[in-house]
This record gives C-alpha cells, structure tokens and sequence, in this order.
C-alpha cells in the first residue's frame, strides 16, 4: 500500500503534487507530470488497485509499477482515478 513515494527507480523522488479523483486529470496532464520526473499514483483496474506511474510513457500507455499484478503499463483509458 502507497499513501506517498518517496523515491523511484534511479534515484527520483518528489511529493505528489494532489488528488484528482475520477477522471481528474487529462492526457497532456499526465504527460506533463511525467515528463517533469512528478510521480502519480493511478487507480487501475476498475477501481481494484493503486500502482504508480513513473519514468516514461508512449503515446497513452505509461510505465508503471504494480504490486498487485505483473504489468509494466496501462493506457490512459485504464485509469479511473489519480493522486
């Protein structure tokens, strides 16, 4: 269970910057807090489970690292909600 990252993979590490509930964020939002090294911490799998986005995305798929499951990704349409 994540309530805070305190640090990443490689050595980043920064407080998430707020909660957005469902649907809170936009895709160009998402990227944005990539983009500046800004983890976020997403609701997949229809509401089931949290995992945290970091260090990379293509398109609308992000990297991620989920303790529930082995997946490495989900899409943008995968996520239900964000912190």
């Amino acid at each position: 269970y994540w309530s805070v990252p305190s640090a990443l993979p490689g050595g980043q590490g920064r407080a998430l910057v707020g909660s957005y509930g469902n649907g809170g964020l936009t895709l160009s939002q998402l990227q944005a807090f990539v983009n500046n090294c800004q983890p976020v911490v997403v609701w997949v799998r229809n509401y089931s489970h949290w995992v945290l986005l970091w260090g990379g995305y293509s398109g609308s798929r992000f990297n991620c690292l989920d303790p529930g499951y082995s997946t490495t990704s989900y899409d943008f349409s995968e996520m239900t909600g964000f912190r």
